[in-house]
């Protein structure tokens, strides 16, 4: 009988251990809504993705400016997201260091409208900021526009559920008039326990 208590002293602790990282783990799978690490980890696919476009594979650090506006974010997913939600995603996603590298390598910079930056800020544009909006806007001389629209899946059980997520981006040079980049990035979030609780 001393051996058995003597056992179950020992193995009490790692228990409670594995006791704790499953309560852990229970309680961080019960969402399947977006996380920064999913925009950080389609941030760097993004970026990638850019290096290769063929309109954009062989600039240098020396070839003509290009100043590109976040034009449209679109939420199309089951995730409700404000506006300054949306825009949001947008400032962190071309704020990223995976899409800074485009300014180094390509001389590409990415901006957010002036009306969206003010946005962000908590600020509305009346009064001296309407006339700070024009100042800050004849101030970008902008050369193509990035628009964005985020969709997703639902996949639901009793036992959980399953988010498929797509941000589809489409980059529209303005003196052409042409799309010149168009990609998707994928991503896919679980949960699991009882949907109804």
């Amino acid at each position: 009988i001393q051996l058995k208590l003597n056992k179950f002293i020992q193995l009490r602790p790692l228990a409670c251990v594995l006791l704790a990282a499953s309560l852990v783990g229970c309680a961080s799978s019960k969402s399947t809504r977006m996380t920064a690490d999913d925009f950080d980890q389609m941030a760097a696919a993004m970026a990638q993705s850019l290096q290769q476009a063929p309109a954009i594979v062989d600039r240098t650090p020396q070839s003509p400016l290009w100043l590109v506006s976040v034009a449209k974010v679109e939420n199309l997913t089951s995730d409700v997201m404000t506006e300054s939600e949306q825009w949001k995603i947008m400032d962190d996603l071309i704020g990223s260091l995976p899409m800074q590298t485009l300014w180094d390598d390509k001389h590409i910079r990415f901006v957010l409208p002036p009306e969206k930056v003010l946005l962000l800020r908590g600020e509305s544009p009346s009064g001296d900021k309407r006339q700070e909006l024009a100042n800050f806007g004849a101030e970008r001389d902008v050369t193509h526009v990035l628009n964005a629209v985020f969709r997703s899946t639902t996949r639901a059980k009793s036992a959980g559920r399953t988010d498929l997520y797509y941000a589809e981006f489409s980059l529209l040079d303005l003196q052409t008039g042409r799309v010149i980049w168009t990609d998707k990035f994928e991503y896919k979030r679980s949960a699991s326990g009882k949907i109804w609780d």
